[in-house]
């Protein structure tokens, strides 16, 4: 990526609750292609909801990040509610919010009449602050008229409360449009909110935009909303009535599509993990031409002093039987599933042990319901949630690996189980049949896959695993052989690299 370039660095990350303030998949794969790639410079654009939850990094930043911008999209920020609009900015309010309408009556045209719209309302809001815009006369005219055309039966109090939360984040992105580094490359490594600005910033910095999804953004979002309660701090009489869900709910859904669909089309290229979440992405609006397959990858050669370590303290101690767990303690891992699970193993199998292994802080109302658990089953001296560990820790004293996840990707944690030969019971999420059985699904197994939220299923694998370490080794060594074929990071990496050098080219050829 040589040449004669107006941007300060050659990619930026757009991330939305990840990297580096919170471990996990996602950000183990940020923090995995920075340190991979360091003869490119990278910036990190991260958007957080509130700046009071979010801690120290969780990773020590290499040295080719020359920044870290951070913007809060639920902050309540002072200001200056007198503040007066011109006749000039009231006139580009005017014409986005046409825009706006006529892009949700229109079909043919509606990614090109929403990115005029969005255009016209970046250079609203890069003066204006959000409570002027929502206060404005203008504001409340189109409020008024979304209200009598999509929203009948609905009380305006919860038109007007569910608007200005879709609106507040949205227009908080748009202000800190002016602070995104400039880039060669910017990546976005889901849709939503980060890859909303990556879209922005591909049509008005006239930059390429490319576009990972590890889980997908849309479908995450639309079931959180279908499962969850609604908040009433959201919406005053909000509720799912019998017949379905609400109109105000079902807005929320629409949003999230949308954007959904503005981050698909403005995408240069489109990565996806596995087959199955290509296909969603198809189904949530995707060109299939622009998807690429890339899975995660690691390095299998860290782990043979692992897998060393872990041999040697089995042959010292051939009756032990330890379940780990390795991931953060939140509810979307299940952990709780998991300690059911434990209750059934440990009646069966007297001298089994469970390592829960992560961080616990991410979530402490789950992470104390996970204790209380424990407790009420009696579990304190067979489940211990040890906190984190290092792999090099706390592999060694596994004898087989749980995933007990309700949504997943492309799990870190089984492709380090598997480097270090560890057999894996997974739930059936995200690739983790794949990894389990292969791309085909017909190759020889390195674990077993059980249903979602079965504590009964999963017990039982476990307990089929537990009293067989023939099976285990079998099953780890089918693993072992699956990562090293199929999932080496320098492969993977070596694909993105690639990507960012081809699109990198094509910046230096506008700036020519």
């Amino acid at each position: 990526m040589n040449g004669n370039f107006k941007s300060s660095v050659d990619v930026c990350f757009i991330l939305e609750g990840t990297y580096p303030f919170v471990s996990g998949g996602v950000s183990t794969w940020v923090h995995q292609a920075i340190s991979t790639m360091p003869d490119l410079s990278f910036a990190i654009h991260y958007i957080g909801a509130q700046a009071g939850a979010v801690g120290k990094s969780k990773y020590d930043v290499p040295s080719n990040v020359v920044s870290i911008e951070k913007v809060f999209i639920f902050d309540n920020e002072a200001e200056d509610c007198d503040q007066e609009i011109d006749s000039r900015i009231e006139d580009e309010m005017q014409q986005a919010f046409d825009l706006l309408f006529a892009s949700f009556q229109s079909t043919d045209r509606e990614s090109e009449l929403f990115r005029k719209a969005v255009s016209q309302f970046e250079k609203v809001a890069a003066v204006v602050p959000f409570e002027i815009f929502w206060k404005h006369s203008l504001t409340w005219e189109y409020l008024q008229k979304a209200y009598r055309s999509y929203y009948p039966g609905e009380s305006f109090t919860s038109c007007f409360w569910n608007t200005r939360f879709i609106l507040k984040p949205v227009w908080e992105l748009l202000r800190s449009f002016s602070r995104l580094p400039r880039a060669r490359v910017y990546h976005s490594v889901s849709t939503g909110y980060a890859g909303f600005l990556g879209a922005v910033a591909k049509y008005e910095l006239d930059r390429p935009f490319l576009l990972s999804e590890h889980g997908i953004y849309v479908r995450e979002r639309i079931t959180d909303l279908l499962n969850q309660e609604w908040s009433p701090t959201l919406a005053a009489d909000f509720a799912r009535p019998p017949a379905g869900i609400s109109l105000m709910r079902q807005t929320w859904i629409d949003l999230f599509i949308y954007l959904g669909r503005f981050c698909y089309d403005s995408a240069d290229h489109i990565t996806s993990l596995f087959e199955r979440n290509a296909r969603f992405q198809e189904e949530f609006g995707a060109d299939r031409d622009k998807i690429e397959i890339i899975p995660n990858g690691i390095n299998p050669g860290r782990f043979r002093t692992i897998e060393k370590k872990r041999e040697d303290m089995r042959k010292s101690n051939p009756e032990r039987k330890t379940v780990g767990f390795l991931g953060r303690i939140v509810s979307i891992k299940d952990v709780r599933t998991l300690i059911r699970a434990a209750k059934h193993v440990c009646d069966e199998i007297s001298d089994a042990e469970f390592l829960l292994v992560g961080p616990t802080d991410e979530d402490p109302e789950y992470f104390e319901s996970c204790q209380s658990l424990i407790r009420d089953l009696n579990l304190d001296s067979r489940v211990t949630l040890t906190g984190p560990k290092k792999l090099e820790e706390a592999l060694p004293l596994f004898d087989i690996m749980v995933l007990s996840s309700i949504s997943e990707g492309l799990p870190f944690a089984v492709l380090e189980s598997f480097a270090a030969n560890i057999p894996v019971v997974s739930t059936d999420v995200g690739s983790c049949s794949e990894l389990i059985h292969g791309v085909s699904g017909n190759e020889l197994p390195g674990g077993i896959v059980v249903p979602v939220a079965d504590a009964a299923q999963l017990a039982e694998a476990i307990i089929t695993l537990l009293k067989d370490r023939s099976l285990q080794n079998t099953y780890g060594n089918n693993g072992k052989e699956r990562v090293y074929r199929c999932y080496q990071e320098e492969d993977v990496m070596r694909r993105f690299q690639n990507h960012y050098i081809r699109l990198g080219q094509q910046t230096t050829e506008q700036v020519h």
